[in-house]
C-alpha cells in the first residue's frame, strides 16, 4: 500500500479511536516511526484506546518494522479518572490494535512509565510520552527515558501548547528548547520534539529559542483572542512555516 494511501486511510480510521490525537499530529508520529533506522525501540507512553499507538505502529511498518512498546495501565491518569470516574481502557486498546493488524508489531505493557523503564533495558530510538500531565510526572517520564534513548534518537511529547495544563510545556521548555542536549526542537500542533545530541551547538541553541519564541506567541494568540476557525487554521499554517 502506497504512503499517501495509507495517511488517508489512517486519518480516517483513527478518528473512530477515541482519543485527542490531531490527524496532522498523527501523521508526523506516522513519520518519526518510519524515519526511525533501528539503532533502538519505539515506546509510548500512554496509550490511551490506541489512537496514537496505530499512527506509530504503521509508521513502523513502512520502516524498519520496529518493535512499538504501548506503555499504559489502562486505568486513566488522574485527569481521566476526574473526567470518567473509575474505567479500564485495554480490552478496548487490544481490540482497536488487533482489528488494525498491528497486534504482530506493537507491544502492550500494562503497567506505569516507572515499572516500564525498569523492565525495558533495550535502546530507545523514538519515544512519544504522553501520560500524566502534572510537572512531577512529567518531568519524572524525561528523567526516567532519556538515558535510554539513543543518540540521534526522538523524544517528543503531547499537550505542549497549553498554560492551562502546563506540565508537559514547562517540561520541554527547560529540558528540549532550553538544553544543550538536543537539537532541532520543534512543535507540530501541541506535539513538540527534539534530537538527542552529545551536545548542540551555538546555531542548535539559537534554533530552539527561536522555535520557543513561536510556540509561545501561538499559545498567547490562541488564548487570548478569539479568531474564527479560518484564520486560526492560517495562523498555525505561518507560524509553522516560520520555524526553521
Amino acid at each position: 500500500m502506497k504512503r499517501d494511501k495509507i495517511l488517508e486511510d489512517l486519518v480516517t480510521l483513527t478518528q473512530s479511536i477515541e482519543g485527542w490525537l490531531s490527524p496532522t499530529e498523527g501523521i508526523l508520529l506516522f513519520n518519526l516511526a518510519k524515519s526511525c533506522e533501528g539503532k533502538g525501540y519505539i515506546v509510548e507512553i500512554g496509550s490511551w484506546k490506541g489512537r496514537s499507538t496505530v499512527w506509530l505502529g504503521w509508521g513502523s511498518k513502512f520502516g524498519k518494522n520496529l518493535k512499538v512498546f504501548a506503555i499504559d495501565p489502562h486505568i486513566g491518569s488522574s485527569e481521566h479518572i476526574q473526567r470518567f470516574g473509575k474505567i479500564d481502557t485495554f480490552n478496548e486498546f487490544l481490540q482497536n490494535i488487533k482489528a488494525q493488524k498491528l497486534d504482530d508489531i506493537v507491544v502492550p505493557l500494562r503497567c506505569t512509565s516507572y515499572e516500564a523503564s525498569t523492565i525495558l533495558k533495550e535502546p530507545v530510538e523514538l519515544i512519544f510520552i504522553d501520560g500524566a500531565h502534572e510537572y512531577d510526572m512529567v518531568k519524572q517520564d524525561f528523567e526516567l527515558w532519556f538515558p535510554k534513548l539513543v543518540e540521534g534518537g526522538i523524544m517528543a511529547f503531547h499537550d505542549t501548547d497549553s498554560y492551562k495544563r502546563d506540565g508537559p510545556r514547562r517540561v520541554v521548555e527547560e529540558f528540549l528548547y532550553k538544553s544543550q542536549f538536543f537539537k532541532d526542537v520543534r512543535f507540530v500542533d501541541s506535539i513538540t520534539y527534539g534530537k538527542k545530541v552529545v551536545r548542540n551547538s551555538r546555531l542548535d541553541r539559537i534554533k530552539n529559542h527561536y522555535s520557543l519564541l513561536l510556540l509561545r506567541f501561538r499559545i498567547v494568540i490562541a488564548a487570548k483572542i478569539h479568531l474564527p476557525k479560518t484564520l486560526r487554521k492560517i495562523g498555525k499554517k505561518l507560524i509553522n512555516f516560520l520555524q526553521l
